[in-house]
């Protein structure tokens, strides 16, 4: 999970970095005693790459993020089949060296004979 979670912490990190002069933009802007309609545009422009970006993007950290939650899934079930696997191969074996154990009567071979 952390490396989940490392992934998406850089990808946020990423989108955060293109920000940033967008709102030091926004915010120089935002200084002056009034605002021309250039300015005004300045900051819709701003404001919608900020949203172009984080709604282009988010489609793919999605799919990142479910690739890797997909991968983590699988990877678990395999250690838990290969746990089960071993447990049970492990409860065959002492099953049939109990009953073994148990099994006193004696064996007749091909070579033996019986006694009448």
């Amino acid at each position: 999970m952390d490396k989940i979670r490392n992934g998406f912490k850089k990808d946020m990190e990423k989108i955060a970095s293109k920000f940033r002069p967008k709102i030091t933009e926004v915010e120089t802007l935002l200084e002056k005693k009034s605002l021309s309609k250039a300015d005004k545009e300045q900051i819709m422009r701003s404001i919608c790459s900020v949203v172009d970006e984080l709604t282009g993007k988010a489609p793919h950290i999605l799919t990142m993020f479910e690739e890797a939650s997909e991968k983590v899934v699988q990877h678990s079930k395999a250690e838990i089949d290969a746990f089960v696997t071993s447990n049970v191969m492990d409860a065959g074996i002492r099953a049939i060296a109990a009953a073994r154990e148990l099994d006193q009567t004696p064996q007749i071979t091909a070579g033996d004979k019986e006694e009448e």
